[in-house]
């Protein structure tokens, strides 16, 4: 053999063995990037009579079959009526859904630090992944602090209610809780009046995203067979994210269906909704321009005028949940609010409403300003003592400049 085909044979004898090992060992990589997300479902409450937890959970066993098997871990707990409180996975098989119960627990209070963080704690253990997402699912009532005594006695509801422990879940509390769970990309609150400035400030080194509405959402929340497929969008973009992604898909479901002269009703919502998303980042910024602001025109505990300030809540006094933008735009002047604005496009990134949404209060539709921008703000009173004491309590106060007003 002459040294020209020896080399010949050589060459070809290293190519075969190169491609042959890079095909043995050398597979195509898997994905490695995972998304596990937790729906929170505290449903030992009027929720749960009325079968709307179940229903939602038939809803997430439809999204699931949206999702990737490799790469998106779906889970839902679960504490109603029904059996004892449960952590479960949903997976995909064939073309329908499968469920695998991952923990059972003894009957607990859902609301409690403890609880939600053991709950938080097995997911993590159970399907650990390189981002996470949360649903908080149950009654709400924004920042304002729970009653804590008895259902029948309790004017407000805070995030989470389990009415088989008379108990409520207040904001300090669930800081706690996830001050010691991994960072979420997302928390979506499928709960009424969460997205306020109050709320969405003190949770802020917890998430990427917060989605939340600033009013009462539909008695059917989310939509889960859209929302589960967009929870997994693994985006980042200023155009492409997941909590534009999220809040884009629950509000498209009832904007189709929206016809506020069509009898509503859970099974048929056709009285709409609003919803916003905030990315948590930017947080700061809009309490900065805000504090500027509120530093430079209050002063001495002086009363605030509210009248013409758009109020989503339509319960009692209307005195909880003042639209933010139109209170900055009533106070400054022409300059100070277009600076504060420009913050405040970059927090509330996502912003959507219904002319008309639904209002337990009135059992009627309301209709929704369009100077409103989707983030709530409570403005102090004198009318209000021990809530505006419970303000101080939050980092609000401080962030946005009321501690040096006299309020």
């Amino acid at each position: 053999m002459s040294k020209l085909s020896h080399s010949i044979l050589l060459m070809v004898l290293v190519l075969v063995n190169t491609a042959c090992r890079h095909k043995k060992d050398d597979p195509t990589p898997e994905p490695i990037t995972t998304r596990t997300v937790l729906v929170y479902m505290a449903a030992d409450n009027s929720l749960g009579q009325l079968d709307l937890a179940s229903d939602d959970i038939e809803e997430l066993r439809k999204g699931v079959l949206s999702t990737n098997s490799k790469t998106d871990n779906l889970l839902y707990y679960i504490d109603n009526y029904s059996g004892n409180p449960r952590l479960v996975k949903l997976d995909i098989n064939g073309t329908t859904y499968q469920e695998t119960t991952v923990k059972t627990y003894p009957e607990h209070n859902s609301v409690s630090v403890n609880t939600m963080s053991q709950v938080i704690a097995d997911v993590k253990a159970a399907y650990p992944a390189t981002s996470y997402g949360l649903v908080l699912w149950s009654h709400a009532d924004g920042w304002v602090p729970s009653a804590k005594a008895t259902v029948a006695s309790s004017t407000t509801r805070w995030w989470g209610e389990d009415a088989g422990f008379y108990s409520y879940m207040d904001i300090p509390d669930l800081k706690t809780v996830l001050s010691s769970a991994p960072r979420f990309s997302f928390i979506l609150f499928d709960a009424c009046f969460m997205s306020s400035a109050e709320v969405i400030y003190e949770l802020r080194d917890y998430c990427d995203y917060l989605i939340a509405c600033p009013a009462e959402i539909p008695g059917p929340g989310a939509y889960y067979p859209d929302v589960v497929p967009a929870m997994f969008n693994y985006m980042d973009t200023e155009a492409n994210n997941v909590g534009l992604s999220i809040a884009s898909a629950y509000y498209t479901h009832y904007a189709n269906s929206y016809n506020p002269a069509i009898p509503n009703s859970n099974n048929n919502w056709t009285a709409g909704v609003c919803i916003e998303a905030v990315k948590t980042k930017n947080i700061d910024m809009l309490a900065s321009a805000t504090n500027n602001i509120i530093t430079a025109h209050i002063h001495d505990s002086e009363a605030i005028d509210a009248s013409g300030i758009y109020n989503y809540d339509n319960r009692q006094a209307k005195r909880y949940y003042h639209d933010m933008k139109e209170f900055i735009q009533h106070i400054a002047n022409a300059k100070e609010y277009a600076e504060w604005k420009s913050a405040f496009d970059k927090a509330v990134i996502y912003w959507a409403a219904t002319p008309k949404i639904y209002t337990a209060a009135k059992s009627d539709v309301v209709e929704v300003d369009n100077n409103a921008g989707g983030l709530s703000v409570y403005l102090p009173n004198s009318g209000q003592p021990s809530l505006n004491t419970y303000l101080k309590k939050l980092e609000w106060y401080r962030a946005a400049g009321w501690n040096s007003t006299g309020w």
